[in-house]
């Protein structure tokens, strides 16, 4: 249940972080989250970018904050996993490369929060398997060998799907985990809209 006490409502977090190599799209999964155009071209990411939004399950109203974490910032990460709920390991399935430093985080993952940590893995551009360098029963393997949910995704043309998976993982949380969360931030109950959402952008220093 959420905390209501004289109109202030303070809304359970569940909060998110996106981690992988550049140029893997966590940037246009993130675009796909807040409903905004696939974008084609590559741009680095100098900053952290966060999206929160409102979500309501089982008559309860909750918050979903995403972070989009940049690679070369990736020894910065080891606060915002403490407070993560749900850690999603994202590669390109055209980069072999890609999937292979996913263990350079595993590492600070596991040092940081332990092997129990909740993690999905998930591998985008399954628009382009005629290019793919990585086998998707190799990626299914991995995610076993790490207790870890696996789901291809687009950014370009499954966004609907994706939009769906991290609502059900957010879902599955929510049931096995809700007492062990905190609320957020009170804010006023009249300010209260299921389709609020808030886009920042967070310079990371190194």
């Amino acid at each position: 249940m959420n905390d209501n006490n004289n109109g202030i409502i303070r809304l359970k977090a569940v909060r998110i972080i996106f981690l992988g190599d550049s140029n893997v799209g966590k940037t246009n999964l993130m675009n796909a989250y807040d409903s905004i155009a696939f974008n084609p071209d590559y741009t680095p990411t100098y900053y952290m970018d966060k999206i929160t939004v409102n979500y309501r399950f089982e008559d309860n109203d909750y918050k979903i904050i995403i972070t989009d974490f940049p690679h070369r910032f990736k020894n910065g990460i080891r606060a915002y996993l403490r407070s993560a709920r749900i850690i999603v390991l994202i590669f390109d399935m055209t980069k072999k490369d890609s999937f292979l430093c996913l263990s350079e985080y595993l590492d600070i993952i596991y040092e940081t929060v332990g092997k129990n940590a909740n993690l999905i893995l998930i591998g985008n551009k399954s628009d382009l398997s005629d290019k793919w360098e990585i086998k998707e029963k190799d990626a299914k393997k991995f995610a076993e060998t790490i207790n870890d949910k696996f789901f291809l995704s687009s950014a370009k043309d499954g966004r609907s799907e994706f939009i769906q998976f991290i609502n059900e993982c957010v879902e599955d949380f929510i049931r096995n985990f809700d007492g062990q969360f905190r609320p957020n931030q009170p804010i006023q109950n009249n300010l209260i809209n299921e389709n609020m959402r808030r886009r920042e952008r967070v310079t990371c220093w190194i």
